[in-house]
């Protein structure tokens, strides 16, 4: 929320809405409400049915429930030819795999897995550090977007499952 309203704090005319955690653009017609951008929160999902959205980003999707997606967004998305961008750290295989893998099959979705050494944010020095600081399950999730790294609780990893459902 604060850093978002810190990158639009230099819009002419933006309007801040600290109650409802929503910033509203001006519009070029009169009397028309501007773009919104929200921010919301997944843990009570009740609160976000009944709103349309012309584009939703879901951060963090794996530590959310899937029906966020299934029930709520995808539906609210629809009417207004709306997308989507999941985004956030592999948790294993849960519905963000799920989803990921769907995306890397279907030819109308966008796909992409940016790892730290993709993006080139931190230098190879930082990186290291990283890894001597997290266990290597943790820096396979958080830095190498690795889905097929189990959490540390997890019983089976995501690598597993995929070998075992190719089997006949």
């Amino acid at each position: 929320w604060e850093p978002l309203k810190y990158y639009t704090h230099h819009i002419p005319g933006r309007k801040v809405n600290e109650s409802e955690m929503y910033i509203e653009f001006p519009s070029k017609h009169l009397g028309a409400a501007g773009a919104r951008i929200y921010i919301l929160g997944a843990d009570n999902e009740d609160s976000i049915r009944g709103l349309y959205f012309d584009g939703v980003i879901m951060d963090e999707y794996a530590d959310m429930s899937r029906e966020v997606w299934t029930t709520i967004v995808y539906p609210a998305i629809q009417d207004r030819d709306g997308y989507c961008f999941f985004i956030g750290t592999p948790k294993g295989p849960n519905h963000f795999y799920e989803i990921y893998k769907h995306a890397e099959k279907n030819p109308n979705w966008y796909c992409e897995l940016f790892t730290v050494d993709k993006t080139g944010i931190f230098k190879q020095e930082k990186i290291n550090g990283f890894k001597e600081e997290m266990s290597e399950v943790e820096f396979a999730q958080e830095f190498m977007c690795d889905f097929s790294q189990a959490a540390e609780n997890d019983l089976f990893s995501a690598a597993l499952l995929d070998k075992a459902f190719e089997r006949e």
